[in-house]
């Protein structure tokens, strides 16, 4: 398979062109009339390399570019690997290599949340709150933005130190978004190692959270990765080939384990190694460090801390309540550092003194949660027993119970929290259900779930359950419950719109047709909306037998909420080509007739269809004339 498209406006006039060979591709793309450059990728099977590449298509077309007739010359490519095999044993500009890659696939599609940025002069004025001009000035000239860190605000930049200007030397800095500042790698060859990793740089540190629920429509969490960061893999091979450099290792997300890399907490001892003293030093001249701010913030916390257990024993010593042992325990928590037992054991002096207090119980049942579980139990079960709203504490007891490793009481007030609290929002008692069935395996959490129901209606039960069927392929249940789980959202349709998704990526069309449709009753944003009718669209294209007259309403719904949309005018198109295809003119006349009066999706190739239908309603009218 081979593509060749371009892409033009009044600045830029340029191509893209992949060509796939059983489980690799190459990707050349630059300025029409230039040789461009190259990337390749290499993918486990013939099938997953077709799968990203026409994602990869699909994104360019998506963003303005056109299919043409036309393709680069293969010794312009071959020029190209040379010229990348000199580059190999040469001197590499990993920055610019790198800006190239982010150009060509895409920001966030290679790593969560990250990005090239323009130097941002103005991100320092409000990031260290400086009122000194003159250092704010001083400060830019030797820290440089260049890319977006985590999506909330964080940035990497480079620190220019003695002198240095060359980007490739300079150590990385991240700026976190609530304020935090991180020595992360010595220079940008170890960052692209560490973005080899795929996720995003939370408080200076690369870490992979997991989540079951991320990929229960996949096989493993690396899949659903791959297909959340379509050009994951595409950049490990880059790196590895293009630049030399090895990606790190990423078994514990085939694993689906959650963690850190090894081998990226060595590079970042090591850039702190050699250059943390020395920013730390340089960073004091414009503010105090952060462990000086703390230092300062705890000594004054410490004399808070002191005053007060003096002025309450003072006051115990003279008439004990348990209003100031509460207070003493409460006192406890502004030191850095809890001390657990010694609150503990006020909170236990207090309840001596006021044996219902369910403040001062609640208290000590939560701290012995972990550290005493059988202690916790005990208190809870008090709770519930004195509270007017036991139902509140189920899910707490059930979860103490669940750690102790007592899994049938753990599901005894799982259940009850469920059936007594149907309204609550989320649904972690039903996922601990779920989980503590897994231990007790003669239990099936569908028909425990399902049983619950028998006492009312309940949004977390049937959210689960729809999830439980959907992991199990068996679609028609999993719509059903789907369908009710819906019915509850009535602000926003995210949740509902990635519900269709994942029916439609499963090809149970019909089913997700009738989720989009309750996405779109609900959706209030035109954006959105068009996203959604053109998925409704595509439902009606896709089933068997495919119905054009739904699509072709759907799309022009979507046409409705953004007519500047590329997709959906490419959709249109497509409906009136079906229309043809099975020789109903008329209507491939007037969807086709619609385009070029609208929009100039591929305009030329229009009126060539439109001459052949042309031809063929004449053909047609005069074949019936002659008859009669």
């Amino acid at each position: 398979m081979k593509k060749y498209l371009e892409y033009k406006d009044n600045k830029r006039d340029r191509f893209w062109q992949i060509e796939l060979d059983d489980n690799t591709f190459t990707v050349t793309f630059g300025n029409v009339g230039e040789e461009g450059e190259v990337r390749w990728s290499e993918f486990k099977n013939s099938e997953h390399a077709l799968l990203q590449a026409e994602k990869l298509i699909e994104k360019k077309l998506a963003s303005g570019y056109v299919e043409v007739q036309k393709s680069l010359k293969e010794d312009k490519i071959e020029i190209k690997r040379e010229d990348k095999t000199k580059r190999k044993n040469g001197e590499i500009d990993y920055y610019e290599e790198l800006v190239k890659f982010d150009e060509e696939y895409g920001e966030e599609a290679y790593a969560e949340e990250f990005w090239i940025v323009d130097d941002e002069d103005n991100f320092f004025e409000y990031w260290l709150a400086l009122e000194d001009k003159e250092k704010l000035k001083e400060y830019s000239q030797s820290v440089k933005i260049f890319a977006s860190a985590d999506g909330t605000g964080a940035r990497y930049a480079f620190w220019f130190t003695e002198g240095n200007t060359n980007k490739n030397k300079a150590p990385i800095i991240y700026y976190g978004s609530e304020g935090e500042i991180a020595l992360v790698a010595e220079n940008i060859k170890d960052l692209i190692k560490m973005l080899s990793y795929g996720c995003e740089c939370m408080d200076g540190s690369f870490y992979h959270g997991i989540y079951e629920e991320d990929y229960e429509d996949y096989d493993n969490f690396l899949e659903y990765f791959i297909d959340y960061i379509p050009n994951f893999l595409t950049f490990r091979e880059w790196m590895k080939e293009s630049l030399g450099i090895k990606p790190v290792s990423i078994d514990n997300l085939k694993n689906n384990k959650e963690g850190e890399s090894e081998e990226i907490i060595l590079l970042q001892k090591k850039a702190q190694k050699k250059y943390k003293k020395a920013f730390d030093d340089w960073q004091h001249q414009f503010y105090s460090s952060r462990e000086e701010e703390e230092k300062e913030y705890y000594a004054k916390q410490r004399k808070i801390y002191e005053e007060t257990k003096e002025k309450l024993l003072k006051q115990i010593s003279i008439n004990a309540t348990a209003k100031d042992y509460i207070a003493l325990a409460e006192n406890e928590d502004i030191l850095e550092k809890v001390d657990f037992k010694t609150r503990e054991e006020y909170y236990e002096k207090a309840l001596a003194l006021e044996p219902n207090n369910t403040q001062v119980i609640e208290k000590l049942a939560s701290d012995n949660s972990f550290s005493n579980p059988k202690k916790a139990i005990e208190y809870y079960l008090r709770l519930i027993e004195l509270s007017k709203e036991a139902k509140e504490y189920y899910s707490d007891l059930a979860y103490v119970y669940m750690n102790n490793k007592n899994y049938s009481e753990a599901l005894e007030y799982y259940l009850k929290d469920i059936v007594e609290n149907p309204q609550a929002y989320g649904e972690y008692s039903q996922e601990y259900i779920v989980d503590i069935c897994k231990e007790l395996k003669e239990k099936n959490p569908i028909e425990i779930l399902e049983a619950s129901l028998e006492h009312g209606a309940n949004r977390g039960t049937y959210k689960i359950l729809y999830k439980l069927y959907f992991k199990n392929k068996d679609y028609p249940k999993a719509l059903e419950y789907a369908l009710k789980y819906i019915e509850y959202i009535d602000e926003i349709s995210d949740d509902c719109t990635e519900i269709g998704e994942k029916f439609f990526k499963r090809e149970y069309y019909i089913g997700a047709e009738q989720i989009f449709r309750k996405a779109l009753e609900i959706e209030v944003w035109d954006e959105r909306k068009m996203y959604i009718s053109n998925y409704i669209g595509l439902c009606n294209l896709r089933k068997e037998p495919a119905d054009i007259d739904k699509a072709l309403e759907a799309f022009k719904e979507a046409y409705r909420f953004d007519s500047d949309e590329e997709v959906v005018h490419r959709n249109i198109q497509l409906c009136g080509v079906k229309y043809y295809n099975i020789n109903e003119y008329l209507k491939a006349k007037e969807t086709l007739e619609f385009c070029l009066n609208n929009f100039d999706y591929e305009a030329e190739d229009i009126r060539e269809i439109l001459k052949e239908i042309e031809n063929k309603m004449n053909k047609g009218f005069l074949s019936k004339l002659f008859k009669k």
